[in-house]
C-alpha cells in the first residue's frame, strides 16, 4: 500500500484510531515481508538480538517514519492550498487593477474629448471674430 492510500485511510480519524491504522499498516508489511529498508536498518542498528526484538524495533521506527511522511504530505497539501489561494487572490487583484486602469483610460478619453470640443469652439469663435473684422 502506498503512503497516499494510508493517508486517505487515516484522514478524519481520532488520534487513537489514527495510530491503530498505522500499526495495522506496519503489521501488514511484516506479514507480507514487505519491510521498509530504512526502518529495517534502524531496527538492526538498535541491536535486536532476536526476531521479537527486531520486529518491535522495526514497528517503532516504521511508525515514526509513517507519521513523518504523513505530516510531510499534510504540509505539502496545506502549502498547495495556500499557493492556490494566493494565485486566486493575485488573479483577482490583477483583474481589479486592469479594471481601474480601463476606467482611468475611459475617464482620460472623456477629458480629451471635452478639451477637443472646447478647442474647436475657441477656433470657431476666433474665425467668427476675424470674419467680421476687416483688414485694411
Amino acid at each position: 500500500m502506498k503512503i497516499e492510500e494510508l493517508r486517505s485511510r487515516v484522514s478524519g480519524l481520532d488520534n487513537r484510531l489514527h495510530e491503530d491504522e498505522l500499526y495495522r499498516f506496519v503489521w501488514s508489511e511484516i506479514e507480507s515481508n514487505n519491510l521498509d529498508p530504512v526502518a529495517k536498518v534502524r531496527a538492526l542498528a538498535d541491536g535486536g538480538a532476536n526476531e521479537i526484538e527486531m520486529k518491535s524495533a522495526y514497528i517503532r521506527h516504521r511508525i515514526i517514519s509513517l507519521k513523518d511522511q504523513l505530516d510531510a504530505l499534510q504540509r505539502k497539501s496545506a502549502k498547495k492550498k495556500v499557493d492556490e489561494k494566493d494565485r486566486i487572490r493575485d488573479a483577482e487583484a490583477e483583474v481589479r487593477r486592469k479594471g481601474k486602469a480601463k476606467s482611468r483610460f475611459r475617464f482620460g478619453n472623456a477629458i480629451l474629448d471635452n478639451l477637443k470640443l472646447i478647442l474647436l469652439c475657441i477656433i470657431c469663435l476666433i474665425l467668427l471674430v476675424l470674419k467680421d473684422f476687416t483688414f485694411v
